[in-house]
């Protein structure tokens, strides 16, 4: 992934489940678990989950670009940890 490229939608998103922030800030943050995010399922279309502590990040791989669609609260979080 080259570019990361976070929709209107996935920011209000985040504002509305994790902080109300700035534009800025939010796209920021999402960027930013994203890269730290790992894959957890993938659909026919492409289309990939992806969770960091908790949150879900539903993303589309096009030409180099991840484009974040929108972002939910996992209801698993912590299943794993020991």
């Amino acid at each position: 992934m080259n570019y990361i490229y976070v929709t209107n939608h996935a920011v209000k998103r985040y504002r509305e489940r994790k902080k109300l922030v700035s534009k800025e800030h939010a796209i920021e943050k999402i960027v930013e678990n994203v890269k730290r995010s790992k894959i957890i399922a993938m659909d026919k279309t492409g289309k990939e989950t992806r969770e960091y502590k908790g949150l879900l990040f539903v993303c589309k791989m096009e030409d180099s670009v991840l484009t974040v669609i929108t972002i939910m609260f996992s209801e698993v979080c912590g299943r794993f940890v020991s």
